[in-house]
């Protein structure tokens, strides 16, 4: 019974020790914070007392971390730490390549990390969350260069401050001199520093009355930008305040870049000014005349303007040459090469009226006679004019009288069908061809009413736009660019044959008055402004309409396709023709 009584105690005395071994784990770490770059996530905390060092655990989610799949065991005199360490003392660690981790940018990570001593792990701390940075780039190109001051000695330049500023640790300045014609790099020093918060570079010991050029790269870690555009800058002579170099000539080339006409007998000159970042160049100035070897006329232009030459006489040849001024005053000789253009007034398609006018018929002379009618009722008039001035058309006048009239009680088809179209509208008259180019898209919205046996009349509304560029009479093409907005209004009567429930074929004409509009910088052509509120013709139709068989529409929709050809002007009494051929595809419905 002795033994018995005497393993009591010790067991009880082991059962009392447990929970004092379990204690003794080291003590869980603070949270940690967190900073990162693109491919380093710094973690830092506070020490705990008695750790003989500490693990990090990380990873894309925070279940890695919790499993911790990624630890990263570091003793205190890895981490810089001499032993004893008191705690609350600020340590940190960083993940990334030195490490042997490969972080990869733009990416969320997880991190915690935990206490240990001997054999012995704490719990994990919080978990934190960082995302990396983008990958920094290389700084984008300085741009602006510019003359701040300049002596017989010393050049001042300045630039803009890049718009990443902050990406940007440096600039470097390229200077390259001319000597014979051919600039070579040199070897220059800035006086200063330079500030890459205020970018400027003065540059002494120069050579007097001597062509300099300079460009500016902007440097960081990653690397250098792309250089800037050239500055060229001439000293001034010495002692003196302006120099004597004059700007390289200009090139002109007739066949890469030929002179182009534009409105009111003007031209545009068209030359490489081959003074490129010419900090001192002033203006262009144009010669020209109509003999070549005596180009006696001359206009200034500036460097950032086109080359306009106005006032010029019509049905003349004219020869030009340019040359290139600084503001010192040089002026360089005249190209070598000259281009020429021989100037005539140029068109629009409708704005001469030998060759177009507005309105619905012509009288016994020939004359014109517009009947200016009410916007309301401008189509139902012209349709009733022609019908009486063209006697072979004479029976299109039905048309106004049939849209009026009921179905035929107990017709088979709906009486109504309205839809939408659009097309390939292809020009016939070539001047229109010319201006205007080939083919344009075309909108129409239509109304149709049936009638008794196969007999439908409809009426229709367009909308046509085109841009193009103006001629001259002897075809010769200008860049004064022109638009044409054009409204056609139709009314047809059409004969429908029905091949099976859903295929209907179709064929007929009517008349058109057709609404314009042309306008330009230096004109104008608008059919409402006229008071003819637009142009006649006549047109023919021929198509196809495809009834749905789906249930959903119950044989009320379907699809047409037609061809149409239109003839609209003013029934032969002008010489330009708005109409052409028009391929049409559009959905419809009826009731």
């Amino acid at each position: 019974m002795k033994p018995h009584r005497l393993v009591s105690p010790v067991f009880f005395v082991v059962l009392l020790c447990l929970p004092v071994v379990a204690l003794a784990l080291p003590d869980v770490p603070d949270d940690p914070t967190l900073a990162a770059t693109n491919n380093t996530i710094t973690v830092s905390w506070k020490t705990v007392a008695d750790a003989d060092g500490y693990t990090v655990f990380w990873g894309e989610t925070e279940t890695e971390v919790t499993n911790e799949t990624n630890p990263l065991k570091r003793t205190n005199s890895e981490l810089g730490l001499t032993d004893p360490v008191d705690a609350d003392v600020d340590v940190s660690f960083t993940i990334g390549a030195a490490s042997g981790v490969t972080l990869e940018p733009e990416t969320t990570y997880y991190v915690a990390i935990s206490t240990f001593e001997s054999d012995r792990d704490s719990a994990l701390s919080g978990i934190e969350s960082v995302t990396t940075d983008a990958d920094p780039e290389v700084p984008s190109t300085p741009a602006n260069l510019t003359l701040d001051l300049r002596t017989d000695a010393s050049i001042t330049i300045s630039w803009d401050k890049a718009a990443d500023s902050d990406n940007v640790t440096a600039y470097a300045v390229s200077v390259e001199k001319r000597v014979a014609g051919v600039f070579q790099s040199v070897s220059l020093t800035p006086d200063s520093p330079i500030d890459v918060n205020d970018p400027k570079a003065t540059f002494s010991g120069l050579d007097a009355d001597t062509r300099y050029r300079f460009r500016v790269t902007a440097t960081n870690a990653q690397g250098n930008s792309d250089p800037s555009a050239w500055l060229v800058v001439d000293t001034f002579a010495a002692g003196q305040t302006r120099d004597n170099l004059a700007p390289d000539t200009p090139i002109l080339s007739q066949d890469d870049h030929p002179p182009e006409l534009l409105e009111n007998l003007s031209v545009r000159v068209l030359f490489d000014g081959n003074n490129d970042g010419m900090a001192d160049l002033s203006v262009y100035r144009v010669y020209y005349g109509t003999d070549p070897a005596a180009l006696v006329s001359q206009q200034d232009v500036a460097p950032e303007d086109d080359a306009v030459i106005s006032g010029l006489t019509e049905d003349t040849h004219y020869t030009f040459r340019v040359s290139a001024i600084d503001t010192s005053t040089n002026e360089a000789p005249q190209s070598d090469g000259s281009v020429s253009i021989f100037v005539e007034e140029v068109h629009a398609l409708l704005d001469d009226p030998e060759t177009f006018e507005g309105g619905c018929f012509v009288d016994a002379s020939q004359g014109r006679a517009s009947p200016r009618p009410l916007a309301a009722i401008a189509l139902t008039l012209c349709l009733a004019v022609l019908g009486f001035a063209v006697r072979p058309r004479a029976v299109a006048l039905l048309l106004a009288v049939l849209m009026l009239l009921l179905p035929v009680t107990g017709h088979p088809q709906d009486p109504n069908t309205i839809g939408i179209k659009a097309g390939f509208h292809r020009l016939t008259d070539d001047r229109y061809r010319d201006i205007y180019g080939e083919n344009a898209i075309s909108g129409t919205l239509f109304y149709q009413r049936k009638f008794q046996g196969p007999l439908a009349a409809s009426l229709e509304a367009g909308y046509v736009k085109r841009t193009g560029t103006k001629r001259t009479d002897s075809g010769q093409e200008s860049k004064a660019e022109t638009e044409l907005i054009l409204v056609p209004l139709t009314a047809s009567l059409t004969w429908e044959t029905t091949v099976t429930p859903e295929v209907i074929l179709f064929a007929g004409g009517g008349l058109d008055y057709w609404y314009y509009r042309e306008t330009s910088d230096t004109h104008k052509v608008d059919a409402w402004d006229d008071g003819d509120y637009g142009v006649a013709g006549y047109h023919g139709r021929a198509g196809i309409k495809l009834f749905t068989r789906d249930p959903y529409f119950d044989n009320k929709a379907g699809v047409i396709f037609e061809t149409v050809y239109s003839v609209i002007d003013r029934f032969g009494d002008n010489a330009i023709d708005l109409g052409g051929w028009t391929f049409n595809a559009g959905v419809f419905h009826t009731f």
